[in-house]
């Protein structure tokens, strides 16, 4: 991802040999699968990954640390630096009833759906759900990529579901702003309390708590589809535990969770300076 990416450039310039292992098929991470087409075009992203690859880095894909290799082999390899920025991980839900209908999924697996599998076409192996009425719950940029794929994918109505109000999100200006333009409505100050199903077990309705009058609930009648992109959560804990020492460093969304691109470049940049003046 772009942390990662960021941070073999900067070590490749500095004379060292730099390999980079990735768990997909494809590399750049959030720029390739959490991105979409229409913000961030693959091929502008596949020209820098072709210019770090003429600068030396070395990339391995399909390769899983922590699975496929482990730390300790890396280390027997010779590996003296291990820079660990394996993105946000697995999304986190709100827990609240109605969440495993069929139509709910979280912003990670639609992006990622979407922009690397293929999954907007029909003909895929795993097609989306593509509903006509689309709910998304949130309002950071994460949120404002599903809604606007959402209506590419020909949602007739999307909507953007919000706890605070518009002038709190924390999604960029420019974004809400796309989004607005592109007929997306925004329902602030609100948030599903459930999620209810039709008789096929598909989401239909989002019962939603009007914060500014607590006791108040409306029911949305326009969901037959529905995606959240709260915040992913990540296995920081358990890998500062095993892995934190002089040897790994952890950095980039894996360690903030959700950020933003340009936070993971700059984020990458005080564990290389650190790392440059232990070698001095």
């Amino acid at each position: 991802g772009p942390a990662g990416l960021s941070f073999a450039g900067d070590m490749a310039k500095y004379g060292y040999d730099v390999k980079v292992f990735e768990a997909l098929h494809e590399i750049g991470g959030v720029l390739k699968y959490g991105i979409p087409e229409f913000r961030l075009p693959n091929k502008i992203v596949d020209v820098e990954i072709d210019n770090l690859a003429k600068m030396g880095v070395t990339f391995i894909k399909d390769c899983i640390v922590g699975k496929t290799i482990s730390i300790e082999d890396l280390k027997e390899e010779g590996f003296k630096g291990i820079f660990v920025a394996s993105g946000a991980g697995l999304p986190n839900f709100m827990n609240i009833p109605g969440e495993n209908l069929v139509g709910v999924m979280s912003s990670n697996e639609y992006l990622t759906r979407v922009n690397l599998m293929d999954a907007a076409n029909p003909d895929s192996d795993t097609p989306v759900l593509q509903g006509k009425k689309v709910a998304v719950i949130g309002g950071g940029n994460t949120a404002m990529d599903s809604v606007r794929t959402a209506r590419r994918l020909g949602a007739e109505r999307a909507m953007i579901i919000y706890r605070r109000s518009e002038e709190e999100m924390p999604a960029r200006i420019e974004e809400v702003k796309h989004a607005k333009e592109e007929g997306v409505e925004f329902l602030t100050l609100h948030n599903p309390i459930e999620y209810i199903a039709d008789e096929q077990g598909k989401v239909k309705q989002v019962p939603v708590r009007h914060y500014p009058r607590i006791a108040e609930k409306s029911k949305y009648n326009l969901c037959n589809r529905l995606i959240s992109p709260f915040k992913d959560c990540f296995a920081y804990r358990w890998m500062k535990k095993r892995y934190i020492n002089g040897s790994a460093h952890l950095y980039g969304d894996f360690l903030h969770s959700s950020s933003s691109v340009p936070a993971c470049q700059t984020d990458q940049r005080s564990v290389r300076l650190q790392y440059l003046q232990e070698e001095i």
